[in-house]
């Protein structure tokens, strides 16, 4: 494919970490774009499953950094320190990217002249059947005060950033993966910071494909509250109530525990938790729907087995 010789390089930038089950279709997706003028460069995370040989092999060309295990954020701006281009995507190891993904957010990011820029897409399974919508509401930009509630962004492979930006606020907040590591929401507090000096705009689009599995921190709700609520401490209080937003932590995770983990018990405490640090949850719909939906699935999966 022709392409303007002006066209901005783009950075693409993997965090891997045992990955060798899917960054060989993550990373066909990257070349089979129709966009030409882009790096890849790949940080491994101190993998111990063969992806790095697997890299190697089939993809001779591609840059490797290789460092010890420090999580998925340091990895990120380690690759972001590397990088030289003009936009940044911090794309995962497991995600999948449309054809035009790169084509479309690098035209509308020098149109817009924001920080990043949001693509809309599907959640995925372990196959790459398609789930369901990840962003349903048709906003043209996000607003801070949402975000700080609820994090609409499924991933960071939805976004496109620029990069000096990107740089200068400092990349992905690596304390927050803690002593035992595991999952963070580096991505959620990144995108708080972002929008207390700048602009995300949506790309209603269908360009990315998330993949849900039992590998990656979709499921891992217990970590992933206790560092949400690490990140409503150090970054919204400037903006927000801290209880009202610690309420609605909860309340998302008692959904997200019966749901996806049939932890009844756990539902329900999460339910009081959260109408203790936000009483005005009482009168949401969403806690009603929840209380109903969990009752509901106790009734269903938990009394009768």
């Amino acid at each position: 494919m022709k392409q303007d010789e002006d066209a901005p390089l783009v950075s693409v930038i993997i965090a891997l970490y045992n990955g060798v089950t899917f960054i060989r279709e993550t990373l066909y997706s990257v070349f089979n774009q129709t966009y030409l003028n882009f790096e890849v460069i790949i940080v491994d995370d101190g993998s111990s499953d063969g992806s790095v040989a697997l890299i190697a092999e089939h993809f001779p060309d591609i840059r490797v950094i290789r460092q010890s295990n420090q999580g998925a954020a340091a990895a990120r701006n380690k690759g972001l320190s590397a990088a030289r281009g003009a936009y940044v995507i911090t794309l995962d190891q497991d995600d999948v990217l449309s054809p035009d993904f790169i084509a479309k957010m690098a035209e509308r990011l020098a149109k817009e002249r924001v920080f990043g820029v949001v693509a809309n897409g599907y959640y995925i399974d372990s196959e790459g059947k398609r789930l369901r919508k990840i962003m349903k509401s048709r906003v043209k930009s996000f607003e801070l005060k949402q975000m700080c509630i609820v994090n609409p962004i499924a991933t960071p492979s939805q976004v496109m950033m620029d990069r000096i930006q990107l740089l200068e606020l400092g990349g992905f907040d690596t304390e927050l993966r803690g002593s035992e590591g595991g999952p963070v929401a580096e991505d959620w507090e990144l995108w708080i910071r972002i929008l207390k000096r700048n602009r995300l705009v949506l790309v209603d689009e269908d360009l990315v494909s998330y993949r849900i599995h039992e590998s990656n921190s979709f499921k891992k709700f217990d970590k992933v509250l206790i560092s949400e609520l690490k990140i409503v401490d150090k970054a919204m209080a400037d903006v927000r109530s801290l209880n009202l937003i610690k309420g609605y932590r909860y309340l998302f995770y008692s959904y997200k525990v019966v749901k996806y983990g049939s932890d009844y018990k756990g539902g329900f405490m999460a339910l009081m938790k959260a109408v203790k640090f936000n009483p005005r949850l009482l009168f949401q719909p969403r806690w009603h729907y929840y209380t109903v939906y969990i009752m509901a699935s106790y009734i269903k999966g938990g009394f009768f087995h």
